[in-house]
């Protein structure tokens, strides 16, 4: 493939995805080391307001620990880690040993946690690890949760960098027990609901993409340690099923077809119902959240690069991953001009796919680097006339992001959801805490490599 130079634009935006990155992660990282007597990762910030949350706010504060937010900063602090053993900066030598000792206090203290509670992490518990009175959905037998997935890839990954044989494996045990769940359709959502607008409670015969779509990331980075084999096999039947329940196609001729007529080739819903079909809520709503969509474009590219780059597909595999990277491609551009304001501000959480209006006119932080990297994954292996497409994407995500968002002021944090006039809420999109550079800086890394590469 011949190597397409970068626009000085492009290049300008790399340095700013770079700026944010390491300002964000220094913050992450200070935080972590000023209590050791804390020792989980603390990113409860009020940035509207610019001060610390209130620890005995019950929601918020430092007494409720999220386990998503402890599997997402342990597998950003190896991430970050990795990317900055790669260049040849001494600080980022300095910076690397000192992410590895953070690394290995994070991990014994949720062992610790672990061990009292007799259970894996969930996805609120306090600092001494009882039950919160917003706790989420109960564990049931022996299914697998969000915070099972996200704690087992945040460990592979710590473990991986670590070198650490007998913590890679308990990671991977978990991670391959999550995996079967949500193959055999035995995952259970354990979210608890903390913002009205969004519908995460689980309700009865209504089945999301999300367990396949985040499971994607973990299948990636199992494939970059490992190189087994079965994990791309898993990860096809993911994208496969994702494709044939989710996705409209011009050749799709089953359940949907009575929504035919609304329905744009490239739109993806969120749910389904017992039947596999398009789950409607009252009123005759099918809801899509743009940048969930954008994310599975981003997450399918970078782990059918990953198989491509082990040389692990088949003849048959490589012919899939062709067609299905021509689909995604097509998917990004679709969901970026269906969800982006049309002021140019962020990405709306929400759109009903029948009436083409937006559900949930606030506009979350995360699609923007997601949708980065997705471009940046696109740019790599679209055909040479649609590279211009893929740079636009990526400066009009940057624009937004640094002109909206990012306050450079406050270690180039950036606010956690936007109003549909562009003001910064209060509003929670998935836990209170900040993004301990999971969304953000993995993504913005992912893209930076790629385009370096080009």
């Amino acid at each position: 493939m011949k190597p397409i130079s970068l626009p000085s634009r492009l290049c300008h935006s790399i340095q700013s995805w770079e700026r944010v990155t390491r300002s964000q992660l220094d913050f992450m990282v200070h935080r972590f080391e000023k209590d050791p007597a804390y020792q989980f990762i603390d990113t409860k910030y009020d940035l509207i307001q610019q001060t610390n949350v209130t620890k005995t706010d019950p929601v918020r504060g430092r007494n409720t620990i999220y386990g998503w937010i402890q599997g997402r900063g342990l597998e950003a602090l190896a991430g970050h880690a990795q990317w900055l053993a790669s260049g040849n900066h001494p600080d980022d030598t300095k910076s690397v040993s000192r992410i590895k000792t953070d690394i290995r206090l994070l991990i014994n203290r949720l062992d610790q946690r672990i061990a009292e509670q007799k259970c894996n992490l969930t996805f609120m518990m306090h600092e001494d690890g009882s039950k919160p009175a917003l706790f989420g959905v109960e564990r049931v037998a022996e299914n697998c949760h969000f915070t099972d997935l996200f704690y087992s890839k945040g460990l592979a990954a710590a473990a991986a960098l670590l070198e650490d044989s007998e913590q890679f494996e308990r990671a991977k045990v978990l991670f391959d027990r999550v995996c079967d769940d949500i193959l055999t359709d035995q995952f259970v959502s354990d979210q608890a609901s903390l913002d009205p607008k969004n519908p995460v409670k689980p309700v009865p015969g209504r089945h999301g993409h999300g367990p396949r779509m985040i499971a994607l990331g973990g299948l990636s980075l199992m494939l970059q340690i490992t190189g087994d084999t079965r994990y791309c096999e898993i990860g096809f039947e993911m994208i496969e099923h994702i494709f044939k329940h989710y996705v409209h196609h011009s050749n799709r001729h089953d359940a949907i077809s009575s929504l035919a007529q609304q329905l744009q080739v490239g739109d993806m819903w969120e749910f389904i119902d017992d039947k596999s079909e398009p789950w409607l809520e009252a009123g005759r709503v099918l809801r899509c959240d743009p940048g969930h969509a954008i994310e599975f474009t981003g997450l399918a590219m970078k782990f059918l690069h990953h198989c491509e780059q082990r040389n692990l597909l088949n003849s048959s595999q490589t012919t899939s991953a062709q067609q299905w990277r021509h689909t995604l491609c097509h998917m990004l551009q679709h969901h970026v001009q269906l969800g982006f304001s049309a002021d140019g501000i962020g990405i709306y959480k929400a759109i009903d796919l029948i009436q083409r209006t937006p559900l949930h006119s606030d506009m979350p932080w995360w699609p923007l680097p997601e949708t980065i990297r997705a471009a940046a994954f696109a740019r790599r292996y679209c055909p040479a006339e649609e590279v211009d497409c893929y740079d636009a994407i990526m400066l009009k995500c940057t624009d937004a992001f640094m002109t909206h968002y990012v306050q450079p002021s406050q270690y180039h944090l950036a606010f956690q959801t936007l109003d549909s006039k562009g003001k910064p809420v209060s509003r929670i999109p998935a836990t209170p805490d900040l993004d301990p550079c999971y969304h953000t800086g993995l993504s913005l890394i992912d893209a930076i490599q790629l385009l370096r590469q080009t």
